[in-house]
């Protein structure tokens, strides 16, 4: 697990270390918060707990054989694709205090046991608000966001890109009204050249070209690119 500063420099590694205790052997999904970070290794059904200065806090067991999860305040919550190994349900919802579980969303009869299905950003949270990201067809894509009990305040289909026109399309996170785009630095180099080939452009300091033309040798490397766009 790579952690970078605001700027994009690269402040830590969290590192596979093994099986044992403390340790985890495969990442399988994650969770930032103000204080914590949460690291699920489902291979050994268990999420580490830790501060955000990398110190274990805690190894928390798992045995749900989730793909995805959100650990709140009070509850935590697992979504469980559609192995139906729970009833049927696709998602339980714990007790923090008391390991209470509660199931929710029925799995439809059509879809029980599929192909286990995931999200490759899991479920994000921020400040009193959920994102959710979906398709609709093939050409609609809807960003939904949900307040606290989950109803929705804001849907938005089909944004346009009127910054650099760039084709950002599938976010992977969200911060405030702002979302955020993760792309390999190869692909992002790419895409620029796909989109601004024979075009004139305009160099101005802090824009797309400008960031372009500073880092392009290392856009050419294994690295990555955040983007953070505000929504309108």
């Amino acid at each position: 697990m790579f952690i970078f500063e605001e700027n994009g420099k690269m402040k830590d590694v969290i590192e596979s270390s093994g099986q044992g205790p403390g340790e985890f052997f495969q990442m399988d999904d994650f969770q930032v918060t103000d204080d914590r970070i949460y690291i699920q290794d489902t291979y050994s059904g268990r999420q580490l707990e830790f501060d955000r200065e990398e110190e274990l806090i805690d190894e928390i067991k798992n045995r749900y054989n989730n793909t995805s999860f959100y650990i709140g305040e009070s509850y935590s919550l697992y979504f469980l694709s559609y192995q139906t190994d729970y009833d049927d349900f696709n998602f339980i919802r714990k007790n923090n205090f008391d390991n209470r579980e509660e199931l929710y969303h029925k799995i439809p009869n059509t879809l029980a046991n599929i192909i286990r299905s995931d999200n490759r950003n899991g479920i994000k949270e921020h400040p009193d608000k959920y994102l959710l990201y979906i398709n609709q067809g093939l050409n609609t894509n809807h960003y939904i966001f949900l307040d606290s009990e989950f109803d929705i305040t804001t849907q938005k289909a089909n944004l346009q890109n009127d910054l650099d026109g760039m084709p950002y399309i599938f976010p992977w996170t969200a911060t405030g009204d702002n979302l955020v785009f993760r792309f390999s630095s190869i692909d992002f180099y790419n895409k620029y050249l796909e989109v601004y080939k024979g075009k004139s452009v305009e160099i101005k300091k802090g824009n797309i070209h400008d960031f372009f033309q500073l880092n392009k040798n290392n856009l050419r490397e294994e690295k990555w690119v955040l983007v953070k766009l505000k929504i309108k």
